[in-house]
């Protein structure tokens, strides 16, 4: 377990916030009342200070309603207008939480985590056989050219 330098805010959405997402006659999904209850945790940073809901939200608020929107509709022109903070508070229900635990902090937190750790992990696998690779073997990367002709005078060599 690893103490992570957060806090935690976790966002639930209003009845406005669920009028707006069902009032496009796009033919997609309506959002339902259990998936608007469902809880959406943003992380910020750790406040010196004891944390309150209002100050970590003069910093965040914007970037949490954006991000709220964006995950129903990406096309900024159909979101409400102007963004601001009496909106946010309309739309959504905030919570604070000051003390943030990783349970698994041997496993990936980020995307970039994940991302890195492929890389690693095809790095050192081979792509057909799947076994393991040593360390100090070489590596090979194979391609399909579309032009074999233009790179008939390379056939055979390899690169180091």
């Amino acid at each position: 377990m690893s103490f992570l330098y957060r806090v935690a805010i976790a966002i639930t959405r209003k009845e406005p916030y669920v009028d707006w997402a069902n009032s496009f006659d796009d033919g997609g999904p309506k959002l339902t009342p259990e998936l608007a209850d469902s809880r959406t945790i943003y992380l910020a940073p750790e406040i010196v200070e004891e944390p309150d809901l209002d100050t970590v939200l003069k910093e965040f608020w914007q970037q949490i309603f954006e991000e709220e929107l964006s995950g129903w509709m990406t096309q900024e022109g159909d979101w409400p207008a102007p963004l601001t903070r009496e909106l946010f508070d309309a739309w959504f229900n905030a919570e604070l939480t000051d003390s943030v635990f990783d349970l698994t902090p041997e496993e990936p937190l980020t995307q970039a985590d994940v991302d890195l750790e492929e890389i690693a992990d095809a790095a050192s696998r081979c792509a057909w056989c799947d076994l393991e690779l040593d360390e100090d073997a070489g590596r090979a990367a194979v391609f399909t050219l579309p032009d074999r002709d233009r790179f008939a005078h390379r056939a055979g060599l390899t690169l180091r």
